[in-house]
């Protein structure tokens, strides 16, 4: 579900044709997975509270004026019950990244359950 409501937050907020990319960086820590558009991006001022439930910035409501607002608020929770971290970067109209940081030796993927996963 962490996953998916970035992903979904990634597609909707971004022109027809332009990336969505998903990838994955291993460090010692652990593993990064990271969720990067090329959407519309979201304002500095308004990064302390993307994360609350119903919180919609003006951009989001004039894009995507039937969504909940909670999809971000849902990350939140899981990554705070996971005891996983988080970190978002964006620039308005330039788009927005998210980082998901999962500690080492939390979980173990094979190349069939990550599907975007590259042979290095």
């Amino acid at each position: 579900i962490l996953f998916s409501n970035l992903v979904a937050n990634a597609i909707n907020y971004t022109p027809e044709g332009q990336p969505v990319a998903i990838s994955e960086r291993r460090e010692d820590e652990g593993i990064h997975v990271l969720v990067e558009d090329h959407g519309i991006g979201i304002a500095e001022e308004a990064l302390p509270r993307i994360f609350e439930e119903y919180f919609r910035t003006k951009e989001a409501l004039s894009i995507n004026p039937g969504s909940t607002g909670l999809g971000l608020a849902i990350v939140k929770e899981i990554v705070q019950r996971e005891e996983l971290k988080l970190s978002v970067t964006s620039e308005i109209g330039r788009g927005t990244m998210f980082d998901v940081a999962i500690p080492a030796g939390r979980c173990e993927f094979s190349k069939e359950q990550v599907p975007w996963h590259e042979s290095r």
